[in-house]
């Protein structure tokens, strides 16, 4: 769980190119994420929580720094 901040991020000022996938980049090379936020305060939750293997669609899957930074990312995007 995290608690999100408000100063603006330029998300390519703060992520390795290199660290970034193919699908972040839309047809003509540009990347679809280009701003964020930084949280500010974050908890691990210990033990951490298990989903349960019955719900379809559901695993429990480790993720990098770089695919959290990438998922805040895509989730704040201001399309606008």
């Amino acid at each position: 769980m995290a608690k999100i901040g408000f100063e603006p991020l330029k998300t390519l000022e703060i992520v390795e190119h290199a660290d970034l996938d193919e699908r972040d980049f839309d047809e003509r090379g540009n990347y679809k994420f280009p701003n964020a936020v930084a949280p500010t305060e974050a908890w691990r939750f210990v033990p951490q929580p298990l989903l349960e293997a019955k719900r379809s669609g559901y695993e429990r899957v480790q993720c990098s720094e770089v695919d959290l930074a990438s998922a805040w990312a895509s989730a704040l995007v201001d399309e606008t």
